[in-house]
């Protein structure tokens, strides 16, 4: 009970500090992330995060590095970003000077890249 407590004060403080830069919705096609870009003015890049599902919070060492706001607003995380198979969340953070926002609306993403066998022989 104290840790859960203790877990929903921490997210509500992480809500109430994070500036709100209002992007648009994060969506995903095939492997390509792609957003509406921030009405707020100064906001001047974005970083894609992604984080397996079940893990718990958005670590600066699995981010993008900082997008720029010129069109159009998509990331490829198949090439850039992700690399093993399994099952991610991405999410997005508007940067405004030294700020970033809070994350945008979660997305699920499935990587399943097949691996050739290594006893494959021709006959």
């Amino acid at each position: 009970m104290k840790k859960a407590l203790l877990l929903a004060m921490v997210m509500l403080a992480v809500v109430i500090s994070s500036p709100s830069y209002a992007m648009g919705p994060l969506t995903l096609d095939a492997h390509t992330a792609a957003w509406d870009a921030s009405s707020s003015p100064g906001v001047d890049g974005y970083y894609i995060y992604y984080r397996l599902v079940g893990t718990a919070g958005w670590s600066d060492t699995r981010r993008s590095a900082k997008i720029p706001i010129t069109a159009p607003l998509q990331y490829d995380l198949i090439t850039t970003l992700i690399t093993a198979n399994g099952s991610y969340e991405i999410c997005a953070t508007a940067v405004k000077g030294g700020a970033e926002s809070g994350p945008s609306n979660i997305v699920p993403f499935v990587l399943d890249i097949p691996v050739s066998p290594l006893n494959l022989r021709k006959q």
